[in-house]
């Protein structure tokens, strides 16, 4: 038996730019997201980019950020205006529950 975990699809608001991505139910969409995996409940405030990123479960990036190279735990805040960029062969690891 598994517990399901029923979320909302995905929602996508205007301006939202999605390519080469995987993201999880209950997550809302206002930036660019690409070449990168969010998990569920992960919400992506505007003018945001995600590039070559991985987001888990319940991440909050808010406006005006910019999350390249990078994995995030869960439950991890990006501040509004932040940049989170790591290497592209030694991507930047943010532990649960960081807030930046």
């Amino acid at each position: 038996f598994t517990k399901p975990k029923d979320e909302p699809p995905v929602k996508y608001n205007d301006g939202a730019e999605v390519s080469n991505a995987t993201i999880g139910g209950g997550s809302i969409i206002n930036g660019k997201i690409e070449g990168s995996v969010l998990f569920r409940r992960v919400y992506i405030g505007e003018n945001t980019v995600i590039k070559n990123s991985i987001l888990m479960e319940g991440c909050y990036i808010g406006n005006d950020c910019v999350v390249e190279n990078a994995i995030l735990d869960k439950n991890v805040v990006v501040t509004e205006g932040k940049s989170v960029i790591g290497l592209a062969d030694t991507p930047l690891v943010v532990k649960k529950n960081d807030v930046i």
